[in-house]
């Protein structure tokens, strides 16, 4: 994790590291699955502060429609391990009567192989728009007022303007496309 620029939280099963525009961690998470094995699983957050305060003045009152805003205000974007790796669907089973050093090798090759390339490509709001427009960012619907937040944020208003009205024209939610787009233009 050092290597790759990460220090230790306070929690030792928390990393983060700085990076151009915001702060990217990984959490580990541990679910006992028998006596002696155990699920962990890492958690991938990247936060871009600039972003989350241009979503909060676009969505302000839609709260209730994008409650992503107030569950997670200090994260921009989350996910699990389980979109980075082939090899781990949901993690890595770690199995205490195995060596440590089996279960370490296990979890760092996937990290560097899945993760750590991954987290290169998104260190700032550029790279990670990029990736959206590629189609190589694992997307759930509830990030969409990031992507279009990020667009405005890099002062790419028609990009957010559009992205804006085609997301919500194809979920049937004509109201928030009403009351948004003139945000976007207005702002």
């Amino acid at each position: 994790m050092n290597r790759s620029g990460f220090e230790s939280g306070k929690q030792k099963d928390t990393f983060f590291r700085n990076t151009d525009d915001g702060i990217q961690t990984i959490e580990f998470f541990c679910q006992q699955l028998s006596a002696d094995r155990f699920l962990v699983i890492p958690r991938i957050s990247i936060y871009f502060p600039s972003v989350n305060n241009i979503a909060w003045n676009i969505f302000d009152d839609c709260i209730s429609y994008f409650p992503v805003l107030l569950n997670n205000d200090s994260e921009t974007y989350a996910l699990s391990n389980e979109y980075l790796s082939e090899s781990s669907q949901r993690g890595f089973v770690i199995f205490i009567s195995d060596s440590s050093e089996e279960n370490y090798h296990d979890i760092k090759n996937s990290l560097g192989q899945y993760t750590f390339p991954f987290l290169e490509n998104v260190r700032n709001i550029k790279g990670f728009l990029e990736l959206w427009e590629k189609n190589s960012l694992p997307f759930a619907d509830k990030w969409i007022v990031y992507i279009i937040s990020a667009y405005y944020f890099l002062g790419q208003k028609e990009k957010a303007f559009n992205t804006a009205e085609n997301w919500f024209d194809k979920n049937g939610m004509r109201i928030l496309s009403k009351k948004i787009l003139p945000r976007i233009i207005s702002l």
